[in-house]
């Protein structure tokens, strides 16, 4: 798989991941902060990576985040963990250049179609109480 994560904030991670990869996924993190708050722990890396494969390889490219631990653009830019420990991730992982990853393209779901699904919903759960074609309602009445 391929994936951009670009120009993303992530506040008051918990356990020391805020964000994270793993397998063998090839992922451009880009221009992405990590923002400590009260229940983050003093220290986490601003990307970390989880899952090691063996024999590593060059699947993260990282460019211009912002930390914990890097936290000035005049830094070297690989400030990669592994997993939720304060240990640096080998260099083996890292990418030099940007994958380049397809464009999503999209298509207008019919309003035909968009019933199919809602009818399909037999009930939800709505602050503990289970309700049957809510989901229909709240759409019909633009919710």
């Amino acid at each position: 798989m391929l994936v951009d994560v670009f120009n993303n904030v992530t506040y008051d991670w918990y356990g020391g991941q805020s964000f994270n990869n793993g397998g063998s996924d090839k992922v451009n993190f880009v221009q992405n902060s990590a923002e400590q708050g009260r229940k983050s722990n003093d220290y986490s890396y601003e990307i970390t990576y989880s899952n090691l494969i063996n024999p590593p390889a060059p699947l993260l490219y990282v460019q211009g985040n912002i930390g914990s631990t890097r936290l000035s653009q005049k830094e070297d830019d690989w400030h990669v963990g592994v997993e939720w420990r304060n240990i640096p991730l080998s260099q083996e992982y890292r990418a030099n250049v940007p994958w380049t990853v397809p464009q999503v393209t999209t298509a207008e779901m019919s309003y035909h179609y968009a019933l199919q699904i809602l009818d399909s919903i037999v009930a939800v759960l709505v602050n503990g109480e289970q309700k049957s074609g809510y989901y229909k309602v709240e759409w019909n009445a633009g919710g």
